[in-house]
């Protein structure tokens, strides 16, 4: 597992696409607050590290196929006296979404919290290492990721930090620890996206899946042309049955090629639009969460006002006593919600 220290934005539960809704709830007050995305691959872990990190129930899956399709965000908890929010994203990989889907959601939901001054204190990507390895095999594997170039080592190098998490509360409190006092950053996407007024494909990120779409394109004409080429050969040898099959090869190229091109000309045109109804959702979020707000300064004033009186009011009877401790804690089944 990696970290690295600058990224995205708080409580927000961004639907995928086409529509992307925000959640008014799952939005805290950024100035008290610490927001870490975890990202990593399908059944890498994410859910479940949340879950454990903050006693939220966020759906968990043991295959391949994604339970994680949406961004969300856990309940928020308190660690040495901050108030820290996990946000969960899907991976590239994810079985139920493209990955112009994915780039799609994920820019959304980044650009859209930024607008409105919100940011990371890090991010946490996970990757699986132990399935199906020995203790040595998992050490070995560990040191690939952190000196190969095509793996871990240029965000390492960047100052990202590789920690083992063993699925306990300790291991996820030792990886929390070494961000919650990070300094908030801009993510390039965000800056791009909101600063810059790039259009999504403009990006880095835009730039990269295009680069990796065209490339996948390129392989997939390859093989169709390879496949064409047989056909001719079955044609000529009167080869009617292995004509059959590779005519159905064929069809199933021609269509991921569409796909894969239908994906990428998709991919500012839809974006542009979600972010206008993500725009007004979020002007919606934002009156909500400062009456929200109001209300949990008011709750904290009442409950230092009764704690004060507990201590202060000797000649309080139990009777009194019990009543406030009960308010106090009623006050505070209350922060929980």
């Amino acid at each position: 597992m990696s970290q690295r220290r600058p990224a995205p934005a708080p409580p927000m539960r961004v639907p995928g696409a086409p529509s992307q809704a925000v959640n008014p709830q799952s939005i805290q007050n950024y100035d008290e607050e610490v927001a870490i995305a975890v990202m990593g691959a399908t059944g890498s872990g994410k859910s479940t590290f949340i879950n454990l990190a903050s006693g939220s129930r966020l759906d968990v899956g043991s295959g391949l196929r994604s339970c994680t399709s949406t961004i969300e965000t856990s309940r928020t908890f308190e660690m040495c006296g901050r108030r820290v929010t996990l946000i969960d994203t899907p991976g590239f990989d994810d079985t139920t979404k493209s990955d112009t889907d994915i780039l799609k959601m994920i820019a959304l939901y980044l650009s859209t919290t930024y607008q409105f001054g919100r940011k990371l204190s890090g991010v946490i990507y996970m990757h699986r290492i132990s399935d199906f390895l020995t203790k040595e095999r998992g050490t070995a594997r560990e040191l690939e990721l952190a000196t190969d170039e095509i793996l871990f080592k240029p965000v390492l190098d960047l100052g990202a930090r590789m920690l083992r998490h063993d699925n306990t509360s300790a291991s996820v409190r030792r990886i929390l620890l070494g961000l919650i006092n990070n300094q908030p950053h801009v993510l390039s996407i965000q800056r791009q996206l909101i600063d810059e007024q790039r259009q999504l494909e403009d990006t880095d990120a835009g730039e990269e899946l295009s680069r990796e779409m065209t490339e996948l394109v390129r392989k997939q004409r390859a093989e169709l042309a390879q496949v064409q080429a047989e056909m001719r050969e079955a044609l000529l040898a009167k080869d009617e049955e292995t004509q059959k099959e590779l005519d159905l090869v064929c069809m199933d190229l021609e269509a991921n090629v569409q796909r894969i091109e239908r994906d990428r000309d998709r991919l500012s045109s839809e974006y542009a639009e979600e972010k206008k109804r993500a725009d007004a959702k979020m002007e919606e979020v934002m009156a909500a969460l400062a009456v929200e707000e109001a209300a949990r300064r008011q709750r904290q004033v009442r409950i230092e006002e009764l704690q004060a009186s507990m201590r202060d009011n000797v000649a309080a009877s139990e009777v009194e006593r019990v009543r406030m401790r009960e308010e106090i804690a009623t006050l505070r089944q209350a922060e929980c919600k």
